[in-house]
């Protein structure tokens, strides 16, 4: 997240800056790849420049357990995984409202979904998606995460941004329509 996107989105305040606040949303911090990453990420932010909120889809997990011990605030929304709901979407969309995030930084299909629906809703300043994978065999996987995968897809033209962990994930992902 470094030059690119920071000093566009600093509000002076007098001789100071305001911190960027950016709403990390993940489908769940148990521990994995993209759960490690993000912990990463924000546990090394510059708290002078960066003001981190993350929520889980889910439960808040081992990795949260971790991010809030470092002070990182750590919500949930209580859905169970796989399973989104219009009650979780409300929470999100009521949570976005009342953090009133300069960025909302998705990690994971399902993520990505309900972050561009409740952002957009929300009036989030920029939404940028975070594709974590390269190549996932779809067909094995439940038909739900293969229907978000193509609702994506459809749906990609309007995060301000979508960041890749390879090019090998990106070429990928460009083929499926992102």
């Amino acid at each position: 997240m470094g030059g690119l996107v920071c000093e566009s989105y600093r509000e002076p305040l007098g001789e100071d800056l305001k911190p960027i606040k950016i709403v990390h949303l993940i489908t769940e911090l148990n521990t994995g790849g993209a759960e490690q990453m993000l912990c990463k990420l924000v546990t090394h932010m510059d708290r002078k420049a960066f003001r981190p909120l993350v929520v889980s889809m889910t439960d808040r997990g081992p990795v949260g357990e971790k991010l809030a011990s470092e002070g990182v605030p750590v919500l949930e929304l209580g859905m169970r995984l796989g399973r989104p709901t219009p009650a979780g979407l409300l929470k999100l969309c009521r949570l976005l409202r009342k953090h009133d995030p300069n960025v909302l930084q998705t990690w994971l299909y399902h993520a990505d979904l309900l972050g561009l629906l409740a952002g957009k809703v929300s009036a989030v300043k920029r939404i940028v998606w975070g594709i974590r994978c390269s190549d996932m065999e779809l067909r094995n996987y439940s038909p739900l995460t293969a229907l978000t995968a193509w609702s994506n897809a459809s749906l990609s033209c309007f995060p301000d941004a979508i960041l890749v962990n390879s090019e090998k994930g990106r070429q990928v992902h460009e083929k499926r329509g992102l």
